[in-house]
């Protein structure tokens, strides 16, 4: 009986999810954002008008803008949403809307611009890795016959 009240519990959970961003196959995703741009990138279930609406998260929805393109079967119903007049070091709230149904509800997906740094304070950091394929041979662990490793000349 446990088994299948927590199946139960699931599928509505399921269906649910489901409900909720009907018509949404994949997305919204932040791709390449700079200080005053950003690019969203999502796909629909079937071709439709999606309509983007985003504001600054501390002025809220009252300074929202709104972003129309409609997905089509060329394109695999995707949508590249380049968002442009961003404040630097800004988060984004967003809703979206697809064929006049919301799909998201409002602040479900946000992004956020780069703080503009540049002489006015020390630059972000990073990581950097760099590497080499040199393989060096163990010979108490190596396999009988050549080796995979050799020395150190290119």
């Amino acid at each position: 009986m446990r088994y299948i009240v927590l199946f139960f519990v699931m599928m509505v959970g399921h269906f649910a999810g489901l409900a909720s961003a009907q018509g949404l196959r994949s997305g919204p995703m932040a791709g390449f954002t700079d200080m005053q741009s950003t690019t969203i990138w999502l796909q629909t279930d079937a071709p439709g008008l999606v309509e983007l609406t985003y504001w600054p998260r501390r002025q809220g929805p009252s300074t929202s803008r709104v972003h129309q393109l409609q997905t089509i079967d060329l394109a695999s119903n995707t949508a590249h949403m380049q968002l442009q007049g961003l404040a630097p070091g800004e988060t984004y709230d967003t809703s979206l809307r697809i064929d006049g149904k919301d799909v998201l509800a409002p602040g479900a997906f946000s992004f956020a611009t780069p703080a503009l740094w540049q002489y006015r304070e020390a630059p972000p950091a990073f990581t950097f890795l760099a590497g080499s394929c040199h393989f060096t041979n163990d010979p108490e662990t190596d396999r009988p016959g050549p080796g995979f490793g050799s020395g150190y000349e290119i």
